[in-house]
């Protein structure tokens, strides 16, 4: 086993991104000590490692319709001795010009610094970036000190933010600025002088945030708390703890309700402390930590994900908090580290830190402005629309309806209820319902003889008439025979399904069948008169029609008596009806049978279909409809064996 190891000196590959496997790595075999290593040499060395792109959704979004804010530690920005860029000839002007690239790649809204040690040069620097100004603290640690300073302060877009107060925290209690009373740190764990990195103090910057013409007030806090060190790292880490924890009960007494975002170096991570060598591994910040209703550190997602601020350690250091009034304007997965501004000359020019930033929507509150449908224009049509329009948040939004749809407005819809949850490009999300109405549904009732006996006269013929309800009104009528009444008079030779078709003054149709059956009675041959088929007492007979039509007055049927021995079902009754959930059918059976209970709908699809056993006698029969739409249904009865099938309506309300 070994290690792979990227030489400063091999630039080509000097800031890729490292990749999760590769097939192939060519390299020269070095050892350090008893450690193995790999050392490419050129980019062709290790093929699969490519360019670091930043990633996160919320790189779609413009940045001026956020407020974008960044935390960079500019190690010893200026200073001829300890800059990056120091011992190198013309070393201002490395360092301020590495600078400046890396900060317009930024086009951030607001940069909390640290480390700037030369002021002429940093204002050259902001300067020269269009459409930016800054401010500096003078509180620097050691102030009675000569020497080079390392001074706080912010940069920030003048078009988007208007400073309304600048000041340091906590010069009340520190000695070095209220005339050396360290009363207010008499429990101090050190030198009470020593408080706050021995005077390097928050500098708050209270500012009007404008973004796409809504203005919020965001106090900004710039901090470089104290750094670690190997040696006195116990007293280091608990002076730091001590500061910090000072800091937020003078945020918690002074800005209870403000818009804060604490930002800058930390010098320790969040979810644990990066001090060596103390008593303890957890964070010097564990009071914000714990105080989750109050404060929340945006980028303790990166120290989750193994990101790193300084570039010769592990951990984030580096960090950005706000309080809960924050909170939610935060755009998730959209903080993050400047990884793509390293190459092999970063730490010589430009710090020793990444920037750190994240981004906010700083806008009026995502919400509905209105809501629109349009019915169907017949009852169980599908041609109604549903639209709805939002406002605020982060553009673009994305729209989730409950039938699938993924646009503002949707068509083709039949009556009910629509739900839609809208997203904005920041994931908060509002949702809204909408109703689809329809007409009231046409309802067509057909009385008339359902069974006809050609040539024989009395009945050869059957009147249908329709009985219309629902709709608009204003009805006309058309039947398969062209006929344009609501009723009419069929004889058909055969069996025949005649349709009838009825619009209202909306111009929505509904349809009927209606079944006439035809049976051929004749039978013999006597060419004076006519004889038919009757049964009589469980006979069947052919007799003239004189004759059969006396028998007929006293209980005989037309036809024969063929069916007798099979199952006859009679006496069909639905109850209730019209019905809401459940109805009944009752009906009689002449046998112990099994029959077939079948619903169709109005367009004549089956929509049920069930086998039922039945005694002789009465019989009872639930139906449940409490989950079909509504409108007309057909209930057929057919018996299973063999026989003749009834044919009730039902209405479903």
């Amino acid at each position: 086993s070994g290690e792979l190891r990227i030489d400063n000196d091999v630039e080509p590959i000097v800031g890729l991104a490292q990749p999760e496997h590769c097939d192939e790595i060519t390299g020269v075999v070095g050892r350090f000590q008893d450690v193995y290593q790999l050392l490419p040499r050129m980019r062709a060395d290790i093929a699969c490692a490519e360019e670091y792109v930043p990633e996160g959704d919320d790189l779609d979004i413009p940045r001026d319709q956020t407020l974008d804010v960044v935390a960079w530690n500019i190690e010893w920005f200026g200073d001829e001795s300890n800059a990056p860029s120091a011992g190198t000839p013309d070393s201002d002007r490395i360092q301020k010009d590495s600078v400046k690239a890396v900060l317009t790649a930024l086009d951030a809204d607001v940069i909390a610094v640290e480390e700037i040690s030369d002021d002429t040069l940093f204002a050259q620097m902001v300067t020269e970036m269009d459409g930016y100004d800054y401010v500096l603290s003078e509180y620097t640690s050691y102030p009675n000190d000569s020497g080079v300073k390392q001074k706080v302060g912010f940069i920030y877009r003048t078009a988007v933010v208007s400073p309304v107060e600048t000041k340091p925290l906590l010069a009340s209690i520190h000695p070095y600025y209220n005339g050396g009373d360290d009363t207010a740190l008499a429990d101090y764990p050190d030198d009470p002088t020593r408080f706050f990195a021995s005077g390097r103090l928050p500098y708050l910057m209270k500012a009007n945030v404008t973004i796409e013409g809504v203005t919020e007030q965001i106090n900004f806090i710039a901090l470089h708390a104290r750094a670690n060190s190997s040696s006195g790292s116990q007293s280091r880490y608990d002076m730091r703890k001590y500061d910090v924890e000072v800091l937020k009960d003078s945020l918690d007494a002074m800005y209870p309700d403000a818009n804060l975002i604490v930002l800058g170096d930390f010098n320790d991570d969040v979810d644990e402390t990066v001090a060596d060598n103390v008593n303890t591994t957890v964070t010097s910040y564990e009071a914000y930590v714990n105080d989750a209703a109050n404060y929340h550190v945006v980028s303790a997602t990166l120290s989750a994900r193994n990101f790193r601020s300084y570039v010769f350690r592990e951990n984030m250091i580096d960090h950005i908090m706000v309080s809960n009034e924050l909170e939610n304007s935060f755009i998730e997965e959209s903080a993050r580290v400047g990884y793509e501004f390293y190459g092999s000359h970063y730490t010589n020019a430009t710090s020793d830190h990444f920037p750190v930033s994240a981004r906010f929507r700083m806008h009026a509150t995502l919400e509905i402005v209105r809501t629109e449908a349009t019915d169907a224009t017949c009852n169980g049509e599908s041609d109604g629309t549903a639209f709805v329009e939002v406002s605020g948040g982060v553009p673009p939004y994305t729209y989730a309806w409950s039938n699938g749809g993924d646009t503002a407005g949707i068509d083709g819809l039949p009556a009910g209820q629509y739900s839609v949850i809208i997203t904005d490009a920041s994931g908060t999300e509002i949702s809204s319902e909408v109703e689809i109405g329809e007409p009231e549904a046409i309802l067509i009732s057909v009385e008339g003889d359902r069974r006809v006996y050609p040539g024989y006269g009395p009945e050869e013929s059957a009147t249908l008439a329709a009985t219309v309800s629902g709709g608009a009104g204003g009805y006309t009528y058309l039947w398969s025979t062209g006929d344009t009444e609501a009723g009419i008079t069929v004889s058909p030779e055969e069996t025949t399904v005649y349709t009838l078709t009825v619009t209202d003054a909306a111009g929505c149709s509904a349809l009927q069948e209606v079944t006439v059956e035809a049976e051929d009675i004749l039978c013999g041959n006597d060419r004076f008169f006519n004889k038919i088929q009757i049964c009589y007492k469980g006979k069947t007979l052919c007799l003239p029609e004189i004759a059969a039509e006396q028998l007929l007055r006293i209980g005989a049927t037309l036809g024969s008596c063929g069916n007798s021995g099979g199952p006859e079902i009679s006496d069909v009754f639905i109850f209730p009806n019209p019905v809401l959930r459940n109805t009944y059918v009752t009906l009689e059976s002449n046998m112990d049978t099994a029959v077939v209970v079948q619903l169709y709908d109005q367009r004549g699809n089956q929509v049920y279909s069930e086998e039922k056993s039945v005694n002789a006698g009465s019989n009872k029969i639930g139906l449940g409809l409490a989950g079909y739409r509504r409108g007309i249904y057909i209930c057929k009865i057919v018996p299973a064996e063999g026989g003749t099938a009834v044919t009730k309506k039902i209405l479903k309300l």
